[in-house]
């Protein structure tokens, strides 16, 4: 019987988030040759009611941590456990019954793919979340992927030793390290694009200002990863290429905007918050995280 564990952190006093992303864990569709669990933290919680088998899951109980710390202890109780196969997937997230199943499927059909990952949509639906999300080809192979929506083989935990990166704590983008150091290591990683989570957006995060703000986070975490991922000279030099590349593409879309104002606008100014993400980098201390 194959032993598969699906990882969330609940860091949020939302309740009805968290009774989300746990009706989601529930009502995951499940098989008989499955030993299906949940390793849930509660990060900074004190309680919280989980509606399901205690035989179903593991809770951890953590002092309120940073986002790679709290990944961090889940990674040692997986690296503790006998597993097949797990996932990660955001406490603000929701997803389809079938999620899980979809994913194994995919992995056992693509006997050379260590690691899947899909699309995360936000609801409602905004531009600047629309502009935001990954928009790979279905079967595309990636260098990276993110936590929230992510299902992978055991052996990327047992043959490497590799964590989320806690100097990412205030920057963001210790998950994109993590997978690209794996991926670096040997793994690889494909988009199954048809397989997506669904993200709850609040109201912050439909403002203008926090799209400007999040992409030169991208930016600026952008840089340190390249560093830590490709040595100080590489890391260093793909910075100021990707400064220069994202300033050509602002430059484009904006000579587009006629077109589609609305659209080539945002995508310009969204590249050109991320240039500034590089240059700020080598200069400016970041510390919070958007």
């Amino acid at each position: 019987m194959e032993n598969i564990y699906i990882c969330t952190i609940i860091s949020k006093k939302e309740q009805r988030l968290n009774r989300k992303i746990i009706s989601s864990l529930k009502n995951l569709k499940n098989l008989k040759a499955i030993n299906l669990k949940f390793i849930i933290l509660l990060n900074g919680l004190n309680s919280f009611e989980i509606p399901l088998s205690k035989k179903k899951f593991i809770l951890i109980k953590s002092v309120k941590k940073k986002i790679p710390e709290a990944r961090n202890l889940i990674l040692k109780k997986l690296r503790s456990l006998n597993f097949d196969y797990a996932g990660f997937v955001d406490d603000d997230c929701f997803f389809k019954t079938d999620w899980m199943i979809e994913h194994l499927s995919f992995l056992k059909s693509h006997k050379k793919v260590d690691i899947v990952s899909g699309p995360q949509l936000s609801y409602p639906k905004s531009l600047f979340h629309k502009l935001l999300e990954p928009n790979f080809k279905h079967n595309q192979n990636l260098k990276w992927c993110p936590t929230n929506n992510v299902f992978f083989k055991s052996s990327i935990l047992k043959r490497t030793k590799y964590i989320f990166d806690e100097k990412l704590n205030n920057i963001g983008g210790s998950d994109q390290l993590f997978f690209l150091q794996i991926n670096n290591a040997g793994f690889k990683i494909i988009w199954n694009k048809k397989n997506p989570v669904y993200e709850y957006q609040n109201k912050d995060r439909l403002k203008f200002k926090w799209f400007v703000n999040r992409n030169i986070r991208y930016g600026y975490s952008g840089y340190f990863i390249d560093k830590k991922a490709f040595g100080t000279f590489i890391g260093t030099t793909c910075s100021i290429l990707k400064f220069f590349y994202y300033l050509v593409c602002s430059c484009c879309n904006l000579l587009l905007s006629p077109f589609n104002f609305k659209i080539y606008l945002l995508t310009s100014i969204q590249y050109l918050a991320r240039s500034l993400g590089r240059i700020k980098a080598f200069f400016f201390k970041h510390d919070k995280y958007v």
